[in-house]
């Protein structure tokens, strides 16, 4: 039996999240060597399709907006991802914000949660209603969030949107 056969397919996909997690608390703290998320997932990836690097590379996400997609999904990722989130003192109800999410990776952070922009447009990432831009929380549609899971078949309302963009290229 080989390495992959033997190896759960959910189990792959939680090794995944957990590199996705690791990238996530890093951007929250800065503490220690900046994780490489492409070069932790390469050996999972050898194991199976990860829905991660599915969804970057369906949506063609760049570094940036794959870190503002884990930003917005960080409670789902981890239990620990959830409770460093819901401590930062820029969070709101336990999720990012355009304003954590400039403070952690910059200015162009917000830009990209413009509603036309392509995390918004392509459904990946909403923002929640409220006066107040810089402090309206995050989220991910639980569609979203089992494609990230490596579910086999997202929900309907999910699959017109699962066409694959070439690199650079804004919907």
């Amino acid at each position: 039996m080989t390495e992959a056969a033997q190896i759960p397919p959910a189990l792959v996909q939680r090794q995944a999240l957990d590199q996705a997690a690791a990238r996530v608390i890093w951007l929250l703290s800065r503490d220690g060597p900046e994780p490489d998320l492409d070069a932790a997932l390469t050996p999972i990836s050898a194991l199976a399709l990860l829905g991660l690097q599915e969804l970057c590379t369906r949506f063609a996400l760049d570094g940036l907006e794959r870190d503002l997609f884990l930003l917005a999904s960080g409670p789902e990722l981890s239990l620990e991802t959830a409770g460093t989130l819901a401590a930062h003192p820029l969070a709101v109800e336990g999720r990012a914000t355009p304003v954590l999410a400039e403070a952690v990776l910059g200015p162009e952070a917000v830009d990209a949660l413009g509603p036309a922009r392509h995390l918004r447009d392509a459904g990946l990432v909403a923002l929640a209603p409220g006066p107040v831009l810089a402090h309206r929380p995050l989220s991910v549609d639980a569609a979203v969030v089992h494609a990230l899971r490596g579910t086999p078949q997202p929900c309907g309302a999910l699959m017109p949107a699962l066409t694959p963009l070439a690199p650079g290229a804004e919907s």
